[in-house]
């Protein structure tokens, strides 16, 4: 498919499917996640946040969403790495746990776009492949 980011060598690919095969228990655990969490399923009120459009929803780890909406910020020109650094939820945590969730969020998002219908608009399947890409070249600078 056009617009995928090319990978190096063999080895790119080896070292992204080892990352995937660890999500099980990296990404394993008990919080509520959105699961599609980037600014365009955000609303802003005069007092809240509040995340609409839920039907990714799923269970796991809760780092994932954070990581989820850092990795869209490189779309706007924001480093995600200063981001995680700084954040709470992802400062501590194992540069692994984060590698993993890369991985496996580009994998999705490439594959989801890859394999959309006739009927799924252009504009849909290509900023799927951007965020894809966004979280593949986070992941490429992590290595």
């Amino acid at each position: 498919m056009d617009g995928l980011p090319a990978l190096e060598d063999q080895a790119q690919l080896d070292r992204l499917l080892v990352l995937e095969e660890q999500a099980t228990t990296v990404l394993a655990g008990d919080t509520l996640l959105h699961g599609d969490l980037y600014p365009f399923n955000l609303l802003l009120t005069p007092d809240r946040v509040v995340a609409v459009d839920w039907p990714h929803a799923w269970i796991g780890a809760p780092f994932c969403d954070a990581l989820t909406l850092m990795s869209s910020a490189s779309l706007s020109g924001i480093d995600p790495q200063t981001l995680a650094d700084r954040h709470p939820l992802t400062r501590d945590l194992d540069p692994r746990s984060v590698d993993v969730f890369l991985a496996v969020h580009a994998g999705f998002l490439f594959r989801v776009a890859t394999n959309a219908g006739p009927a799924t608009g252009p504009r849909l399947i290509a900023m799927m492949t951007r965020l894809g890409t966004a979280s593949l070249s986070w992941l490429r600078r992590r290595w």
